[in-house]
């Protein structure tokens, strides 16, 4: 449980300065972005420097704790399947944000991939609340167009980046 707060805090930052920080976001997780609509191996779809980084801190964090192999690997496959069940892009009725209630799942990352500038935190949603970057569906729907149109990018902010879909 300790690696899963530690690591979501550690790519919530990352994650938030990557899509803040234009050349950030240009150079390195504009790649990531190019798909709108992510779907379960998009979660891999990554600049180098971004998997190196995020298998960094996947890897390293249960160093500080040395634990059992078996644990490692546990970690493991829970940091990737939470990984790859947020791209889905699907609202299953029996994921865990259902029953979570800090946990996002895969309708606040699709969100993310909408609204580029919410929703950065990976698993879960407490920080992005605290910040004021958790976007719902339904606020989606009940904003005004004018709060919705500051959680893209320009069209210069994006111009010449290929785009998927």
């Amino acid at each position: 449980v300790a690696f899963f707060f530690i690591f979501d805090f550690y790519y919530w930052d990352w994650h938030a300065l990557q899509n803040k920080v234009r050349f950030l976001y240009r150079t390195v997780h504009s790649i990531h972005h190019q798909y709108s609509a992510p779907f379960a191996l998009a979660t891999q779809y990554l600049h180098p420097w971004e998997i190196f980084s995020v298998g960094l801190g996947i890897t390293v964090i249960p160093w500080f704790f040395r634990p059992h192999c078996m644990t490692y690997w546990s970690w493991f496959i829970v940091a990737n399947w939470v990984s790859i069940e947020v791209h889905l892009g699907y609202d299953l009725p029996f994921a865990a944000h259902h029953w979570i209630p800090i946990y996002g799942g895969a309708p606040s990352h699709d969100l993310h991939h909408m609204r580029p500038l919410s929703n950065f935190e990976p698993w879960l949603n407490y920080l992005d609340q605290i910040c004021g970057w958790k976007l719902t569906h339904k606020e989606l729907a009940d904003i005004k167009k004018q709060r919705a149109a500051t959680l893209v990018y320009s069209k210069e902010d994006i111009a010449g980046l290929p785009q998927i879909n």
